[in-house]
C-alpha cells in the first residue's frame, strides 16, 4: 500500500476507534445524540446531556481517548497504526474548546461552583493559551524541518478559535 493511503488509512482507523468509544458510552448511559457533523479532522456528535449527571458527560467526553489508548494496546505488533490511535487520542484530550479535553475542563471547572460565565472565560483562555503554544512549538519544528502534522493541527486549531469561536 502507498505509504499516503496507509497514513490515511491509520487515521480513519483512529478517529472511527475514537467516535465509537464515545458512541458506545452514550449508549451505556442512555445519552441520546442531538446531531452529528463530519469535520476536517473528526466527527461531531453533539449529545443531549439534559437529563444527565457531570459525570455521565465526563465519562461519555473521555470514552473517545480511552478507546483509542486502549485500540493502541492492541496494535503494538503495528507501531504506526498504534501510534495513529496514542497521537489522536492524546491530541483530543488537549483543554481546547473544541476538543473532548475543552468539554472535560468545563466539567471539572462547573464541578467547584464558579459561575458558567467565569468558566466559558477560563476555557476561552485556556483555548487560545494551548492554540498559541502549540502554534509556536510546531513552527520551531518546521523551521528545523520537522513537525508538518503538528503545524497542520496547529493551524487548524487557530482556525477553529477565529471561525467558530469556541473557547
Amino acid at each position: 500500500m502507498k505509504p499516503e493511503l496507509e497514513s490515511l488509512f491509520q487515521i480513519l482507523l483512529a478517529v472511527s476507534v475514537h467516535e465509537l468509544g464515545h458512541i458506545l458510552c452514550m449508549r451505556i448511559f442512555r445519552v441520546p445524540p442531538k446531531s452529528t457533523s463530519v469535520r476536517f479532522w473528526g466527527i461531531g456528535i453533539n449529545a443531549d446531556f439534559s437529563h444527565s449527571s457531570y459525570a455521565c458527560e465526563l465519562a461519555v467526553y473521555a470514552a473517545g481517548s480511552l478507546c483509542d489508548l486502549i485500540m493502541a494496546v492492541f496494535l503494538q505488533g503495528y507501531p504506526e497504526y498504534s501510534f495513529a490511535c496514542i497521537a489522536y487520542g492524546v491530541f483530543n484530550l488537549l483543554p481546547a474548546g473544541f476538543l473532548d479535553g475543552g468539554e472535560i475542563l468545563k466539567i471539572l471547572l462547573s464541578f467547584t461552583g464558579i459561575s458558567r460565565y467565569r468558566v466559558k472565560k477560563i476555557c476561552e483562555c485556556v483555548t487560545w493559551a494551548f492554540c498559541i503554544m502549540l502554534w509556536v512549538i510546531s513552527v520551531y519544528f518546521a523551521l528545523k524541518g520537522a513537525g508538518a502534522a503538528l503545524l497542520v493541527s496547529a493551524v487548524y486549531m487557530l482556525g477553529f478559535c477565529f471561525l467558530d469561536g469556541k473557547g
